[in-house]
């Protein structure tokens, strides 16, 4: 007998992203979103507009989702230190990314060490 997912019943469990994130909470704790490494400085408006598209699509994606109430627990946090992330190399984001991991879950969440993506996964795309 196949699962529905709750908040959109008329489809598979698969195609409902917010339901199969509350289904593993260990991956999501009170907090799930992006970290966001800038290391291109110059153009705030540039960072601006890629925000708005950014939480717009998230937004929408909630939305078709029929789970907008996940807005609540969308944190997008943005690390900036352009005397050492201008045009900083793939592996001086993760070691940043190492240091920030071991202690955000604690900060964030109130928890040890998260097994959340967030604090797990640290995805480097080079400028264009």
């Amino acid at each position: 007998m196949p699962t529905y997912p709750r908040r959109t019943p008329q489809y598979s469990m698969h195609y409902n992203n917010v339901d199969n994130i509350e289904r593993y909470p260990q991956d999501c704790h009170r907090t799930c979103g992006f970290v966001i490494y800038r290391c291109a400085y110059k153009s705030d408006d540039d960072l601006d507009q890629f925000m708005e598209r950014l939480i717009y699509r998230i937004r929408h994606i909630l939305e078709i989702d029929n789970s907008l109430d996940m807005m609540d627990s969308l944190s997008i946090t943005i690390i900036e230190n352009h005397s050492i992330l201008d045009g900083a190399s793939s592996s001086v984001v993760r070691e940043h990314f190492k240091e920030w991991a071991a202690t955000a879950p604690q900060q964030e969440q109130g928890t040890g060490p998260a097994l959340s993506q967030r604090s797990r996964l640290c995805k480097w795309t080079p400028k264009r």
